[in-house]
Order: C-alpha cells, then sequence, then structure tokens
C-alpha cells in the first residue's frame, strides 16, 4: 500500500493552533491522500460534528503541505 503523504506530513506539523485538527487526521484511517483543499475539505465536511475551528486549522495544514510538499512535485 501507497504511502499518505498527507497524513505523514500532518504527523510532523506542531502546532497548539493546528493541534484541533492534527490529532483527529493523524488518527483517521480514512484520511484521504488529498491532491487538492477541495477534496480534502469535501471529505472534512462530509463527517459529522467537524468544527469550524477544526476546518480552519485544517486550511492552514493544508496551505504548508501544498507549499512544502506538492509543489516540490510539480
Amino acid at each position: 500500500m501507497a504511502e499518505n503523504r498527507f497524513k505523514v506530513f500532518v504527523g510532523e506539523v506542531q502546532s497548539d493552533v493546528l493541534r484541533d485538527f492534527t490529532l483527529d487526521a493523524a488518527a483517521d484511517e480514512n484520511l484521504p491522500d488529498a491532491s487538492s483543499w477541495q477534496e480534502l475539505e469535501a471529505y472534512l465536511i462530509s463527517k459529522p460534528g467537524v468544527a469550524d475551528g477544526a476546518l480552519d486549522a485544517a486550511r492552514s495544514v493544508w496551505n504548508r503541505y501544498e507549499a512544502e510538499i506538492l509543489r516540490k512535485d510539480r
């Protein structure tokens, strides 16, 4: 099975502000190896009880992931 690069990245992000998202995401067995914010956001919104703070944190983590990981692939 291929490594989920987004999940690996999430596990490396350490910040109190982002913890709402990162702790849950690191433990989420179904977290997609998203290739866009829209894909990740759709997945998160589909989960019951996702707080706005977690979505904001997810967006911040995604922006860092895109800058540090995805842009290297292009």
